[in-house]
C-alpha cells in the first residue's frame, strides 16, 4: 500500500529522481548531499511508498501527485450548478448560459435523447 502523503520533502524530491531513473550517486549530486545520505532517502521512499524496486516507483503517480477522483453523473450536475448559479452572481450571464447548455445536455443524454 502506497503512504506518498508521509514522504518529507525531501524524500519527495529523491522519489522523482528514482522514478526519473538516477542512480543514488546522480541523486546525491542533484540534492547536494553525500551518497550515503541519498541512500537512505532512496531506502525510505521504498518503505513509505510499500514498494521494493526502483522500478516499481516509476510506475506509481508521481509523488504528492493526488490523483483524480472519479465524478457521478450526479456530482458533475450537482458542480454546474453551483457554477451556474455563481455565474449569474457575479454577472455573467453569457458564461451562466454555456453552463445550462452542458446541463441540457446532460439531462438529453440520460433521457435517451442525445441529439
Amino acid at each position: 500500500m502506497s503512504h506518498r502523503h508521509d514522504l518529507t520533502k525531501r524524500e519527495r524530491q529523491a522519489a522523482r529522481l528514482v522514478a526519473a531513473g538516477l542512480t543514488n550517486r546522480e541523486i546525491a549530486e542533484r540534492l547536494g548531499v553525500e551518497t550515503a545520505t541519498a541512500k537512505t532517502h532512496v531506502s525510505n521512499v521504498l518503505s513509505k511508498m510499500g514498494v521494493e524496486s526502483r522500478e516499481e516507483v516509476r510506475e506509481l503517480p508521481e509523488p504528492g501527485i493526488k490523483q483524480p477522483v472519479a465524478l457521478s453523473d450526479d456530482d458533475v450536475v450537482e458542480i454546474l450548478w453551483g457554477i451556474h448559479a455563481l455565474m449569474l452572481r457575479r454577472g455573467s450571464p453569457e458564461l451562466a448560459k454555456i453552463v445550462n447548455r452542458a446541463l441540457l445536455h446532460i439531462r438529453l443524454h440520460r433521457n435517451g435523447n442525445e441529439q
